[in-house]
């Protein structure tokens, strides 16, 4: 685990989104498996986000209207992995405690258990790299630690 700090405003979430293959730096180089990131297309830059990385973004990026169960499909929905969707979301959403909530539309959620949904959202997926912008900031204490000591 690496962990990026520094003052509000200081370009975390901008380094985040260089290194997810969201944004393209400005002047330097980026090298993702070996290859310079701006030889990447657009179509594999889409892919490499859907199985390389998971992302937890700061205010979750949950589609509110939407229950939880398809914003999980969002991530599966693109996968070239060969999952069961109703089974791994429902393994995940056991995981972090929150299974229960799989029908409930995001909007009715507690700050904490969106969280988690994006959580679970980041992890469904089984990326290599999970980039998680203050990931446990709406949690408890103990389900931050839980959290992060099993998932990120």
């Amino acid at each position: 685990m690496i962990a990026v700090t520094g003052p509000s405003g200081s370009s975390k979430s901008t380094l985040f989104n260089i290194i997810g293959c969201i944004d393209n730096p400005i002047e330097g180089s980026y090298f993702l498996m070996d290859k310079p990131i701006d030889t990447f297309g657009d179509n594999e830059k889409a892919e490499l986000r859907n199985s390389v990385f998971g992302f937890v973004a700061q205010d979750f990026a949950l589609v509110e209207r939407y229950r939880v169960y398809k914003n999980m499909m969002i991530s599966l929905s693109y996968s070239k992995k060969k999952f069961k969707p109703k089974n791994k979301i429902r393994k995940v959403l056991s995981q972090l405690g929150i299974s229960e909530k799989e029908k409930t539309i995001t909007l009715n959620l507690s700050i904490g258990q969106r969280q988690r949904v994006a959580i679970a959202r980041a992890i469904v997926n089984e990326p290599d790299i999970i980039l998680a912008d203050e990931p446990t900031g709406s949690l408890d204490s103990q389900t931050g630690k839980e959290v992060m000591d099993g998932y990120i």
